[in-house]
Formats: structure tokens, sequence, C-alpha cells
């Protein structure tokens, strides 16, 4: 068994012993179907809802701020309408929704996104 797989095992292993822990975390978004020269919009399409276990944790930043973070197993998060930046704007948790706020940092293991409340 080589380095990479042993380390996604582990992984995998480990956000399967997280159980009760992880979260359902839906992800929100609309595909563009096309552009409206006229406006200079997109003509938006299709809804988008796709939801998958993941831990939330809340982060205080250096400037006194508090943060959410949702983490995934890179395995669950690696379909491709998952990895396809932009398709996904928001998320929600429980009764929040949350715009996402940087592209995700992704390890090849693991998946971390930060978000930020919102009230849209």
């Amino acid at each position: 068994m080589g380095m990479r797989t042993m380390l996604k095992s582990n992984v995998a292993k480990a956000f399967r012993l997280l159980g009760d822990l992880k979260t359902p975390i839906t992800f929100l978004g609309q595909t563009a179907d096309s552009f409206d020269y006229a406006t200079g919009q997109p003509v938006m399409g299709v809804p988008l809802v796709r939801t998958i276990l993941g831990v939330e944790t809340k982060v205080k930043r250096d400037d006194n701020t508090v943060i959410t973070r949702i983490i995934f197993n890179y395995e669950d998060f690696s379909d491709v309408d998952m990895v396809v930046p932009n398709l996904y704007t928001r998320v929600q948790i429980r009764d929040s929704v949350y715009k996402i706020l940087n592209p995700a940092t992704n390890n090849g293991y693991s998946v971390t996104l930060e978000l930020s409340e919102t009230t849209a």
C-alpha cells in the first residue's frame, strides 16, 4: 500500500469515527444557462441543491471576528459539480444560511471552506 492510499484510508476512517459530530451541510447554487448582452447579466437556470456531511467549527480570527469553517472528506466532496468554482455560493447549516467566503482549501484528503453568515 502506497503512502497516499494509506493517508486517504486514514482520513476516511477519521471521518467515519466522527459519527454524529458530522452535520448535514446543504450547498445552494444555480447554473447560468446563458448571458444576456442587453443587461450584462447571466440568465440563471436550474437551482442546485447538494447535501454532504461535514464538520462545522467556529474559529476566532486575530481581529476578534468569528467565522464558521466546514471540513469535509475529499472523497465526499470530489464530485464534478462540487469542484466547479462558483457553482455553489451559499450553504445552509440547520436554520442558518452562510455565504462561502473563499475558494475551498483542498489538500487532496480534506476540503475546508470558510463561511460568513448572511441574511439572504
